[in-house]
């Protein structure tokens, strides 16, 4: 039968009679319908209603309640908490998709190389279950932790992602393998990176897929970071607190501030499993990654100074042979010589 979440209408089905409570003779069939509810509404950012129903299975402790603990501990880092799933780590094993709660812990602290080490076992192990639909999407994360530090590894990781998802019905991925593009392309054509944010935009609402704005918002920061456009930033930054309003994502937005190297407006509310600074350094470091390997790629004929950040912490200055392609000077953190 048809629900209406929001202002949207999503077709699931509920086998739960009506006189028994929640987590009574729960079968695959009915966590089948209830799970279509539930990602539904995580998938219109109605995620308290999602952790409602989630923790009413857990409390039934059936069979199903390792599928529902995994649940909640992607729903706890959603809300900003990285201990909370990664304390679950050691019990969900493969039903609990570890690898997956590991690797969406990393590369949300720019741990590159150890997002990409999860979500690389993950994809195995999902070959070896052959679940089609978890080694893509395996994959799709894969290609978004690796956007960030190696755009030309990217492409190849992105061109196995629309391999692995062509005859999947996975919007939600399809949709965020195009922010992927976006981010590995930050730094190019101001032009062509705003116009196909954009584009995504209006793909993301004809999908009813909110939850993916957050994305796209904070590949435009990592773009306007690169490029030291301050305006553009602080629109972005903007965009991104009103979509975080409600708590969840918020760690995009001071993800935002650690790329521009600006400091938070108010003491930051994320529980992270490693320090501020070290978070903040290492998504620093990411843009500057960035903005080197573009200088490196022009002629050299003038240089780019990057000036300490404005949060008051050192930062080491790059010097290189010409400016990114198209980028201003810039108040703050870039100036030319």
């Amino acid at each position: 039968m048809p629900m209406t979440v929001g202002m949207h209408t999503i077709r699931t089905w509920s086998l739960r009679h009506p006189h028994s409570n929640f987590s009574s003779a729960w079968t695959p069939m009915r966590w089948s319908g209830e799970s279509r509810t539930i990602k539904a509404h995580k998938d219109l950012s109605q995620n308290d209603a999602a952790r409602t129903s989630m923790q009413q299975v857990v409390d039934g402790e059936g069979h199903l309640a390792v599928k529902a603990r995994r649940a909640l501990a992607n729903l706890a880092r959603l809300a900003s908490d990285f201990p909370t799933p990664l304390a679950a780590v050691p019990t969900p094993g493969w039903k609990g998709r570890h690898h997956r709660v590991l690797g969406n812990i990393h590369w949300s602290h720019a741990d590159t190389a150890a997002a990409i080490h999860s979500f690389k076992a993950g994809r195995a192990k999902a070959e070896q279950h052959s679940a089609a639909g978890e080694r893509a999407m395996m994959q799709v994360r894969l290609a978004l932790a690796v956007s960030f530090a190696d755009p030309d590894r990217a492409a190849d990781e992105l061109a196995l992602a629309h391999q692995l998802l062509d005859g999947l019905d996975q919007r939600s991925n399809t949709l965020l393998v195009q922010v992927v593009a976006l981010i590995k392309d930050t730094g190019t054509s101001d032009r062509d990176v705003t116009a196909r944010a954009e584009s995504m935009r209006t793909d993301i609402e004809t999908a009813g897929l909110p939850f993916l704005h957050r994305f796209v918002e904070l590949a435009l920061a990592f773009h306007h970071a690169v490029r030291c456009a301050d305006q553009d930033l602080a629109v972005t930054i903007g965009q991104l607190r009103t979509l975080t309003a409600t708590g969840d994502f918020a760690y995009f937005t001071d993800i935002a501030h650690f790329m521009a190297g600006l400091p938070l407006p108010a003491p930051s509310t994320i529980r992270r499993t490693r320090s501020e600074d070290d978070v903040r350094s290492a998504w620093r470091g990411l843009v500057q990654a960035r903005q080197e390997r573009l200088l490196a790629e022009s002629c050299p004929c003038t240089r780019l100074r990057l000036r300490p950040d404005t949060s008051g912490r050192s930062r080491s200055r790059v010097q290189a042979g010409h400016r990114a392609r198209g980028n201003q000077p810039a108040s703050g953190r870039c100036s030319t010589n």
